[in-house]
């Protein structure tokens, strides 16, 4: 990551194909979609390029404007991707910005996959508090979306595939179908508390739900998913309980 490297390996050998250094930091891994290679950088920009050799095909400004601030002993954007880029029908997903309230909100942007011609974009910008506390909302985490609704998830809230509206709790899309959705922040799992890493893994067990049990994915393919669920008995090193 420090590095700037995208780095494409043989799966078969680990033998490097092809290696390409960034303009910028790149903290979520690659999508992969019909031969290319997408990603989303603190520069505020995404990225494409070509799957099997690394060339630049396109990129696109996800920000709302080029301004650059000092982070992470570099260059970054004022609205750096906290996401990665999500492919759906052909269209791309991507989220850029600290949080809501703070230098102009989060801007979640589409953009035709293919070209990288921008299809909508849309900001959400809250108050500078939430019920009195001054922590700024904000949004990293890895989108997800099911075949049968036309909406994208971040997070624990859903995106309008056709207009860019965020859908909160209330809206009558939102209610039903609108599954799976996050709860948590995947990126952000091992960041909460302060007790080792394996014990804050265990604990953060409800990341997915299906509107009637919430557990934490272990795998899946086209046709189902295997998840578990822990049911804590009180807080304690040993995380007792079913």
């Amino acid at each position: 990551i420090d590095s700037n490297c995208i780095i494409a390996t043989e799966v078969s050998t680990g033998k490097i194909v092809w290696q390409k250094s960034m303009p910028t930091r790149v903290d979520f891994a690659p999508t992969i979609f019909n031969g290319m290679c997408f990603l989303a950088g603190k520069d505020g920009w995404a990225y494409c390029l070509d799957a099997k050799s690394g060339a630049s095909i396109y990129q696109v400004l996800g920000a709302p404007k080029e301004r650059y601030i000092g982070g992470q002993e570099k260059l970054e954007s004022m609205w750096p991707a906290p996401t990665d880029i999500f492919i759906k029908d052909g269209i791309g997903y991507i989220s850029n910005g600290f949080g809501a309230n703070i230098h102009g909100g989060s801007r979640f942007m589409a953009f035709d996959a293919a070209t990288g011609k921008n299809i909508w974009a849309n900001c959400l910008v809250t108050a500078e508090t939430i019920g009195g506390s001054p922590g700024a909302p904000h949004y990293p985490g890895i989108f997800t979306a099911t075949k049968s609704t036309e909406a994208v998830f971040l997070n624990g809230f859903g995106i309008d595939t056709k207009t860019g509206e965020v859908l909160k709790e209330g809206n009558k899309n939102y209610r039903e179908g609108f599954t799976p959705f996050l709860k948590g922040k995947i990126d952000s799992l091992l960041e909460f508390g302060n007790s080792l890493g394996r014990i804050n893994e265990d604990r953060a067990h409800d990341l997915f739900s299906n509107g009637k049990v919430a557990g934490r994915c272990l795998a899946f393919d086209e046709n189902s998913s295997l998840a578990f669920t822990f049911k804590p008995k009180g807080e304690s090193f040993l995380n007792t309980g079913e």
